[in-house]
């Protein structure tokens, strides 16, 4: 004699069935409708682009790119987060053997927001993610750019 098999309980089958099209349903709306887009970005305030140069006592200087005058430098043994975040575009440009033709570009957008980007890779590093120590090393060269506005 075989033993009965039971059948399969219908309710929880249909239960699951309803919660994972309610999701589907509810996760399509929202990205249709909008409800899901991404805040705009901020205003930019300022905005500058400079280049950066290897200095003879192993300092970096760092360079307008449309004058290509020198508006700061980094001590040779300064390993803080700018030079830090230089070396690691720095390396993604060597990586993808690019030259340095193309400038890094530093924006203050609006709400105490500093971004740099790579315009050689695309590479955007969002520095306020860092903490506002890591943001205070870059606001030398966003003043500089203030300075240029007219």
């Amino acid at each position: 004699m075989s033993a009965a098999v039971a059948p399969f309980p219908r309710v929880p089958l249909f239960a699951t069935i309803a919660v994972l099209g309610s999701v589907l349903v509810l996760s399509a709306t929202a990205r249709f409708s909008g409800f899901a887009t991404p805040p705009a970005a901020p205003p930019v305030i300022a905005t500058t682009e400079l280049t950066f140069s290897d200095l003879a006592d192993g300092g970096v200087a760092v360079h307008d790119f449309y004058t290509g005058k020198i508006i700061s430098t980094i001590a040779a043994r300064d390993d803080g987060f700018l030079r830090t975040t230089l070396r690691v575009l720095v390396g993604q440009r060597e990586k993808e053997n690019l030259g340095d033709e193309k400038p890094f570009m530093l924006q203050a957008l609006q709400g105490g927001r500093i971004q740099l980007t790579d315009m050689a890779t695309g590479q955007t590093v969002e520095l306020e993610a860092f903490g506002q120590n890591q943001i205070n090393e870059f606001l030398p060269l966003i003043q500089h750019a203030e300075s240029k506005q007219p």
